[in-house]
């Protein structure tokens, strides 16, 4: 009794409930004490002098006075010094005892016995998170292949045969078999699908797991080749299969919670490591030179970095948050792949992305690169540079069919500097993005656009600009009236200035000056900046399109 109070009491903190401590001791269950010193004079007397005086008791639950009290007391009823040869096998037996003792007496079902558990054996501290991976108790076992981590696992076979109907125990041995006995024997990805279909498929920390574990096999395929010895394509091949399992899995993952980034992080990180290994067992330079030469690796490679470029863009659209994330921030660096001179990259193979409208994933990561190497005010920026990155961001479109959200509003800020801009152009395609997925950027420069070529009477209602922009409040409710406009910001970052026109009365205006028009007053918040106020359309379009 007293190792199992030490136990707990050193690597749970917690405590063990007095009516189970009664019943150990006592073999009876025992009720409610009529009194506190009924209570107190029974405590004392199943505990006895001794071991009454290193126990403290808090709602009825049972601890040692201090962790380092707790310590000391587990080598002496262990008879074994922490680092002893004899300290792993006893601990591991003391807390197989335990598990025993809790399961047979409470039940594997019950709350308190699961909760005992998991912080004793899961929890990595007490708030029940951290940056460890496994908990207290089981780091105490060593690490590496150190012979105390086999009683560790010893301990999870056992909350697993105890409770075999708890998916999260599962997980943890595959986690540790993993750890411990590396992915080859197959056992672990064997413990992680258990854990899946007791949890029916529907915790999405399994599928990343999973995932994990795809991810491993990869790591583990890509060691097997050389530097330089130009077998990219090989490589290719030979994790294809445990690659494309690994993104499906973490898709899972994503569905099932999409806010948690590690869900989109856990795929980059991979891509992005396969991608540097492929450059290195090539004859290329770099990734750029990879992707540019051609062939089956260079396709694949290319498409492997839109990928990982559209996990990051959709973790962004869905954590606010995402930049202070360290995780995002590692990710955005490691995929900007075209460092130092970056506008001999661009001018070097411009013509091969442009001209052939391929190599999306190149020319976006090349265009992003390009703009933020311009810094955060482009006043000075020359114009070709918003014709180069036009032109990749056209490629792009042209071979997928689609921007994200964040390229399109960097699309569209380059493309409205140009001198060739042309308002029916960029409705074209901004209205092809929106038209194919819900995209809050898109609906609301279409309400834009539309709103300014009223404004300068090239179009006589106002009907498309009061649609557009009903559906942007509606994708931003944040907008729509009450709170603040940070969603409205966030998604149309270059639009929103300040508040320059309110109109009132019908749709059918054919102009500002009549003083007629509906917009809802959360609408009108076009920037002035873009917007040019006289009836001669072209210096309308000039001043707006040269706005910071």
């Amino acid at each position: 009794m007293a190792a199992y109070l030490a136990l707990v009491s050193r690597y749970g903190q917690i405590g063990l409930p007095y009516s189970l401590v009664r019943r150990w001791i006592t073999g009876e269950w025992g009720g409610h004490a009529a009194s506190l010193a009924e209570y107190t004079a029974d405590l004392e007397n199943i505990l006895g002098a001794d071991l009454r005086h290193l126990v403290v008791e808090d709602g009825q639950q049972l601890r040692i006075l201090h962790p380092s009290i707790a310590d000391t007391l587990l080598e002496v009823l262990l008879e074994a010094k922490t680092g002893d040869a004899r300290w792993p096998s006893r601990l591991a037996n003391t807390a197989i005892e335990f598990i025993g003792q809790l399961v047979g007496h409470l039940g594997s079902a019950n709350v308190e016995t699961r909760a005992i558990l998991d912080n004793l054996f899961i929890r990595r501290d007490r708030l029940g998170s951290g940056t460890h991976q496994f908990a207290e108790l089981i780091r105490a076992f060593g690490t590496g292949q150190q012979p105390g981590r086999e009683q560790a696992y010893r301990i999870f076979q056992e909350l697993t045969r105890r409770c075999s109907e708890e998916p999260h125990y599962w997980l943890h041995l595959a986690r540790y078999h993993l750890d411990f006995k590396k992915h080859e024997d197959g056992q672990a990805e064997k413990f992680i699908n258990r854990a899946i279909e007791l949890s029916k498929e529907q915790d999405h920390v399994q599928f990343h797991a999973l995932g994990m574990l795809h991810r491993e096999w990869v790591y583990a395929g890509l060691r097997q080749f050389s530097t330089g010895t130009g077998r990219e394509a090989a490589i290719v091949e030979h994790v294809r299969n445990r690659y494309d399992a690994a993104l499906s899995v973490f898709a899972r993952a994503r569905k099932l919670k999409p806010e948690d980034e590690h869900n989109y992080v856990s795929a980059i990180q991979m891509i992005v490591r396969v991608l540097n290994k492929l450059v290195v067992v090539s004859t290329h330079k770099s990734l750029v030179h990879l992707l540019t030469a051609g062939g089956d690796a260079g396709s694949w490679a290319d498409e492997q970095l839109r990928v990982a470029l559209s996990l990051l863009d959709e973790c962004e659209s869905v954590r606010p948050d995402s930049a202070d994330s360290p995780y995002l921030q590692r990710c955005r660096e490691d995929i900007e792949i075209a460092h130092g001179e970056i506008e001999t990259m661009v001018r070097a193979w411009r013509d091969v992305i442009v001209n052939s409208r391929s190599r999306s994933g190149l020319a976006l990561v090349l265009a992003r690169k390009f703009l933020q190497e311009q810094g955060r005010d482009w006043k000075d920026t020359p114009t070709e540079v918003f014709q180069t990155v036009v032109e990749f961001f056209d490629a792009a479109f042209e071979d997928r069919g689609d921007l994200a959200d964040h390229d399109v509003e960097l699309w569209f800020r380059c493309y409205r500097r140009l001198p060739e801009y042309d308002d029916l152009a960029a409705l074209e395609r901004l209205s092809v993005i929106a038209g194919s997925r819900t995209s809050p950027v898109c609906s609301y420069y279409l309400y834009v656009v539309h709103f300014l070529r009223w404004l300068n009477q090239e179009e006589y209602s106002q009907d498309e600009a009061q649609r557009r922009c009903n559906e942007a409040a509606q994708l931003n409710p944040a907008a729509a009236g009450g709170g603040t406009t940070s969603g409205w910001r966030r998604a149309c970052p270059t639009v929103m200035r300040r508040r320059v026109w309110r109109t009132s009365g019908s749709s059918g205006s054919t102009g500002p000056r009549a003083g007629t028009g509906s917009f809802p007053s959360r609408c009108v918040s076009a920037s002035a900046a873009w917007s040019g106020r006289s009836k001669d359309s072209g210096r309308g379009r000039s001043q707006w399109r040269t706005a910071a």
